[in-house]
């Protein structure tokens, strides 16, 4: 639309963000701006070079605007309403939701452990980019600072009526038992102050509180904790050592640096304290319109320094850029320790940059792949994640439907889910199928989680019918494709369709289907065989007169298997349950 017929009298010339919709009132571009009417303007007033940029100029039918106090917030919230509204001309951000965190609960005795989602009360640390990383560090810590891992309820008020056993964790040394008064709330939080410390990158000062402990254990003739100590002492030491340690002389700072190429920009971050760097993450961002390289380096700065939201009053940079941050100060080192700890930043973004490049063959043929499956499918989707559903069950018992996750044609374990079938008839295969899928999406909706873009069901057009009466009960029908894959002919079922759909057996399609319906089967056996024999082992416990359920978990969790504790000596089995029982057990299973 020509600038003349777009209202832009009523545009101030104020710091803030605006958007641009065409004329269905799509959403097209969100960018901010010191000056708004000046930049708004600027689009109309001149000829673009780029193709891309001309197209959305022509498009632009409406002009809407939002005011801020300073040019920082007005970046803030045009990374926030890209990420929310992805509107399609503006550079893709990924959202931190999907990276892990560690949080420590708020609650009597807190415990430790991943979390994806911001979900509950607590202090949360990350978010870590890889996974890897992160269930080292919990490794680590729960083999030194051991926390409890259980739900129990561990007020004091609680504690006070409780009667609670150690678990297998006390037995382990990953556990104290606070649940059964074997250790007290005040040593408790001072492990968890350790782990906050540690997680905080304050290695340095763990040890320091360590060592002074070593000395008043030795000094009270303590040996065994100090022995005790001097273990967690060594292990930190190794485990700081294997941090990357850039400069001892940098305390608390972030370092940022870039590599270009002809799309867009690889940024490399550091969050280094103490002389470490404690968080590192690399970003692509693909040019889209005419960002240049400032606006670009801008914009992942701010998304990477919102996830980790880390207190530095400093960041380092190659070229001090013109944005004000409140409370920050740019630094560009010149020379020395701080020269080379830049120079290792942007060596770093160069490395991904090109192992960037190399990865982009695969993923182009991955695209094709997915391209070709939603032309000979016949999809309104392209199929990037794609969820399968299979029953397992013998005659009707331990009933399981599995559900593998592919992502761009590959399968991702770690999104696998398994279903045990509880309210449906065990041996109608089309109620166990209702259900499953009814679960699934279900959940997914009331924890707003992505839908998948295609559902693969294992069977007919029984089990395709079924689950697609679930997916109508939660109105997510028309949202997804879902087909369904019968085992015989290796017919493809389609909603809608009358005629079963034949794929050449050689199609790339079909094989892909294949897999996918192999792993829900190989998943789904797994389970039902697992669920199976625990059915199996409970009932042989459950038919002896004093030993209840509580009893028959307790030794499966201590020795695994029946077999295992029959072979164990009798002191094990005392120790695991009592003497009382371990007497009933002995003449029930050894008779």
């Amino acid at each position: 639309m020509p600038i003349a017929e777009l209202n832009l009298k009523s545009i101030s010339n104020k710091p803030g963000v605006y958007r641009f919709y065409d004329a269905q009132d799509q959403l097209l571009y969100v960018g901010k701006a010191k000056n708004l009417v000046k930049r708004v303007r600027s689009y109309f007033s001149k000829t673009h070079d780029s193709a891309r940029l001309r197209l959305l100029v022509s498009k632009i039918h409406r002009v809407s605007t939002l005011e801020v106090a300073n040019e920082y917030e007005a970046l803030l919230l045009e990374n926030n309403l890209i990420k929310t509204l992805k509107p399609r001309y503006n550079v893709n951000l990924r959202d931190d939701k999907t990276y892990p965190w560690l949080i420590i609960t708020q609650e009597a005795f807190p415990r430790i452990f991943p979390i994806r989602r911001k979900t509950l009360k607590g202090e949360y640390f990350g978010p870590y980019a890889s996974v890897k990383h992160m269930y080292t560090v919990l490794d680590f810590i729960n083999r030194n600072f051991p926390l409890r891992s259980c739900k129990l309820d561990l007020s004091a008020k609680a504690l006070e009526h409780a009667k609670h056993r150690p678990c297998l964790d006390f037995h382990i040394g990953r556990c104290k038992a606070p649940c059964a008064l074997l250790q007290n709330e005040a040593a408790y939080l001072i492990s968890v102050q350790r782990i906050r410390n540690l997680l905080k990158g304050k290695t340095a000062l763990v040890i320091k509180e360590l060592r002074l402990a070593l000395k008043q254990a030795t000094a009270s003739l303590e040996f065994e904790r100090a022995q005790q100590i001097k273990q967690q002492v060594d292990a930190l030491a190794e485990f700081h050592n294997r941090s990357i340690v850039v400069s001892t002389s940098v305390k608390q700072v972030e370092v940022c640096h870039f590599a270009e190429d002809e799309q867009g920009m690889m940024l490399q971050y550091f969050y280094i304290d103490q002389g470490a760097i404690i968080q590192a993450q690399h970003l692509y961002l693909e040019r889209k319109l005419d960002e240049t390289r400032m606006e670009l380096f801008m914009l992942g700065l701010t998304e990477i320094r919102q996830r980790f939201n880390v207190p530095v009053k400093e960041i380092w940079v190659a070229a001090k850029p013109d944005q004000h941050i409140p409370n920050i100060r740019w630094y560009v080192p010149q020379k020395g320790e701080n020269l080379k700890v830049l120079e290792l930043c942007y060596q770093n973004a160069r490395k991904h940059l090109v192992e960037k490049h190399l990865n982009t063959k695969p993923k182009d043929e991955d695209s094709l792949l997915l391209q070709r499956m939603q032309h000979e499918l016949r999809l309104k989707n392209l199929p990037r994640r794609i969820e399968a559903f299979d029953n397992s069950h013998l005659q009707g018992t331990f009933t399981v439907s599995a559900m593998p996750v592919f992502i761009n044609g590959k399968p991702e374990p770690s999104a696998y889910r398994v279903f045990n079938i509880t309210s449906a008839a065990h041996a109608d295969d089309y109620a166990c199928m209702r259900e499953a899928v009814y679960r699934r999406y279900k959940r997914c909706l009331a924890e707003d989680q992505p839908l998948p873009d295609l559902i693969v069901i294992d069977g007919g057009k029984g089990q395709l019918q079924a689950a697609c009466e679930s997916l109508v009960a939660l109105d997510i029908f028309n949202r997804v494709d879902v087909l369904g894959l019968a085992k015989r002919l290796e017919e493809v079922f389609i909603p809608g369709i009358s005629e079963a759909l034949y794929l050449n057996r050689r199609s790339p399609v079909l094989k892909t289907l294949q897999h996918i319906r192999d792993e829900a089967h190989r998943f789904g056996l797994q389970h039902h065989r697992n669920r199976r024999s625990k059915a199996q082992y409970a009932s042989l416990l459950d038919n002896i007169a004093g030993i209840g359920p509580k009893t028959a978990d307790a030794i499966l969790i201590r020795f695994g298997s029946i077999e295992a504790f029959k072979v164990a000596p009798y002191e094990a089995w005392v120790s695991c349950v009592g003497k009382s029982k371990a007497a009933i057990l002995k003449i029930a299973l050894r008779q």
